[in-house]
């Protein structure tokens, strides 16, 4: 069985295309995700532990998202009307 600190540091989240030519792009952009490999778990549990996984990927676009670096570009894009 993996140690929490090992499951934390295997997942990992951001924002896939950190350039987005489209506003709805930077409105909603596409994620990816690195899931912590569970080789030795149950099944039950590797299910809990993805979904947890994807809930802390979702935290972390939402404060990706909300950086002044973020919303310039979606600034930027309006702005260009794309």
């Amino acid at each position: 069985m993996k140690t929490f600190k090992e499951l934390i540091e295997a997942r990992e989240a951001s924002i896939w295309d950190t350039k987005p030519k489209t506003l709805k792009d930077a409105e909603d952009p596409e994620i990816q995700l690195k899931w912590a490999k569970g080789g030795d778990y149950e099944w039950i549990e590797n299910k809990m532990s993805s979904y947890h996984g994807l809930l802390e990927g979702i935290q972390e676009i939402e404060k990706q998202m909300s950086k002044p670096a973020w919303k310039k570009k979606i600034t930027m894009l309006k702005r260009a009307r794309k």
